[in-house]
């Protein structure tokens, strides 16, 4: 996991905590309309895990209050065809996928990037595993850029202004 920051930008950005339990990190990004939830986040392929979902949500319940609205970015390998449309055929829908669905419904965060954004080297299938997940619906836009070695590497812009 890495969160990068635009020179003069950095020191908007505050580390709250990392997760104890899972591969996660949050952080505060401070704007001149308030403060925002950043989450960095990597969620191995693990077919039925869904405790690092749980974690996740309580982790979000604990952190919230302190923003006015919440990204979460990251390469979180779960799969669920009707919510993420470049889904694997092979396993169209997992348990982790279902249980993230639920609780991005739960929490109101909806899923940007809109490309797939990992090619499966054995059979070619692209798939879209890199998800960028907030509850800032029209202040954020994504774009999948060139792959780096078998992931495509994902831009997220948000429009809020950070203090100068």
């Amino acid at each position: 996991m890495a969160l990068f920051a635009k020179d003069g930008l950095a020191q908007t950005v505050v580390h709250l905590a990392d997760s104890e339990t899972h591969e996660r990190s949050w952080h505060l990004v401070h704007t001149t309309q308030g403060p925002l939830l950043l989450c960095v986040w990597y969620r191995p392929p693990c077919r039925g895990e869904t405790a690092s979902v749980d974690t996740f949500e309580e982790e979000w319940h604990k952190y919230s209050d302190q923003a006015l609205g919440t990204l979460v970015v990251g390469d979180l390998n779960v799969h669920h065809k009707r919510w993420l449309k470049f889904s694997s055929d092979k396993t169209p829908t997992t348990p982790e996928g279902t249980a993230l669905s639920s609780c991005c419904n739960r929490l109101g965060l909806e899923q940007k990037v809109d490309k797939p954004t990992r090619r499966d080297k054995a059979t070619g299938a692209e798939h879209l595993l890199d998800l960028v997940l907030t509850d800032l619906h029209d202040g954020v836009q994504c774009e999948v850029r060139p792959r780096l070695a078998d992931h495509s590497a994902v831009l997220m812009k948000f429009f809020l202004d950070v203090p100068k």
